[in-house]
């Protein structure tokens, strides 16, 4: 399993969001509204701006179009497959002595005439 980005060129943006974080902490510059309600404290002071640092962080991600790429599993299964039909239809005697048995017999014969 491995995880790929389509837009890789993208992801060269993470360093300068988390620059910019840093140095808006730093001045505590307030990205975004809090109400009159909160206390002067690690909420007002820091919460908008990381939140904001968070949002372009994962914008940017997204714009890098991740993928996850794993192979899947092959079964190993035969190139031949046999589909019989088990419906009460084929119970009737129009082929002696039954459509089924007669099914069978044709599908052994086949099986036996592969074999050699």
């Amino acid at each position: 399993m491995s995880i790929g980005f389509e837009a890789p060129l993208w992801l060269l943006l993470l360093p300068l969001w988390g620059g910019l974080a840093w140095v808006a902490t730093r001045l505590r510059l307030p990205l975004s509204y809090t109400g009159p309600g909160v206390r002067w404290g690690f909420l007002r002071a820091y919460a908008p701006t990381l939140g904001f640092a968070a949002g372009l962080v994962l914008f940017t991600l997204a714009l890098s179009r991740p993928t996850l790429r794993w192979q899947a599993a092959q079964p190993d299964l035969s190139p031949t497959w046999v589909i019989l039909d088990l419906s009460y239809s084929m119970d009737e005697a129009d082929l002696p002595p039954s459509r089924r048995r007669f099914a069978l017999a044709l599908l052994s014969s086949w099986i036996d005439s592969l074999a050699e």
